[in-house]
């Protein structure tokens, strides 16, 4: 064996990934989710379930030269802009 080219699992996963489109990864995903949620409940389908997502979270940008009267008082303070992000998907 060659000691210079050690090669594991997860090596061959990213490549058998990069491989594929995305489509073929999702869908053998959720083969595999599918194949393990049939052990416990034998009638489960994973086409008939649903979620949703829900995620928050804020952006900072930090201003350098922005620091003027008409600025908002909390920026001019804090020498930063926060921006709130709130996105949800469902499927």
């Amino acid at each position: 064996m060659n000691s210079s080219l050690n090669t594991v699992y997860i090596d061959y996963l990213r490549v058998f990934l990069l491989l594929q489109s995305k489509d073929e990864t999702l869908g053998k995903i959720k083969d595999i989710i599918q194949l393990n949620m049939k052990k416990e409940d034998s009638k489960f389908e994973l086409e008939n379930q649903y979620t949703l997502i829900n995620v928050t979270g804020n952006a900072s940008i930090k201003y350098l030269f922005f620091n003027l009267e008409f600025m908002d008082p909390k920026v001019r303070k804090t020498g930063r802009y926060t921006i709130p992000i709130k996105q949800s998907i469902a499927f």
